[in-house]
């Protein structure tokens, strides 16, 4: 089903994905929550966002998902930084706490990084994401769980909730009307659009790409988002 094409950003840029970059994002997308369309979505618009912006610290779409999403992210893996640090943080709350949260590290390196079946609904979500035609409000690049604290950790004060996750353009001062595919901006800015190239004719929109972007070594910085 997911044999391999490309993406076309505004500004010109090719990015080739492989049927190994969609087998990583089925992977993400089966544990990340819904809306499953958005959560794709959102995943392969930062990826071209900051290959747009010039960044080369993730050339595929798989290094990059990996690096964003929690299930299937190495750093919090048993022994990964992200876990062990999370292992310190939450030393006082005990012996059985620490046992769960040793589970799910263990679940994210044995289950969720290695599964090769998925939902229907998964499939659906990652075909769209990479083909089109895209439901996404444009500029949306981020999200987290919906939790206070998460929203709170990155910034996200115009955010929109959807199923148990919220998503957010990365520039303040953005807010998105809640209809998928008819955003409307509350500050102006020029949105730009990017082709989809898989046999359709569609076009998808993407992050405000005039504004300043700061691209650090890592993707993920939902250190407070759970996931099994």
């Amino acid at each position: 089903m997911h044999q391999g094409g490309h993406i076309v950003t505004s500004r010109g840029h090719v990015l080739p994905w492989t049927a190994d970059d969609a087998l990583w994002l089925r992977r993400a997308v089966e544990r990340e929550g819904e809306p499953r369309e958005w959560v794709a979505q959102a995943l392969v618009n930062r990826w071209a966002l900051l290959k747009d912006q010039g960044g080369d610290h993730y050339p595929t779409l798989a290094s990059f998902v990996r690096a964003y999403a929690q299930p299937v992210n190495p750093r919090w893996f048993p022994g990964g930084d992200l876990h062990l640090a999370q292992l310190a943080a939450h030393a006082p709350r005990g012996a059985a706490h620490r046992a769960d949260m040793i589970a799910r590290a263990e679940r994210r390196e044995r289950e969720h990084s290695t599964r090769k079946i998925f939902h229907a609904q998964t499939e659906a979500a990652v075909d769209r994401a990479l083909r089109g035609p895209l439901t996404l409000p444009a500029g949306v690049t981020e999200y987290a769980a919906d939790t206070a604290s998460a929203r709170r950790r990155h910034g996200a004060p115009s955010h929109i909730k959807q199923g148990g996750n919220a998503f957010w353009s990365p520039h303040a001062g953005t807010l998105y009307g809640m209809a998928p595919g008819h955003p409307t901006m509350a500050t102006g800015r020029a949105l730009r659009t990017a082709g989809v190239h898989a046999g359709f004719g569609v076009v998808v929109l993407l992050s405000l790409l005039a504004v300043p972007f700061v691209v650090s070594g890592r993707a993920s910085r939902k250190l407070g988002r759970r996931r099994l």
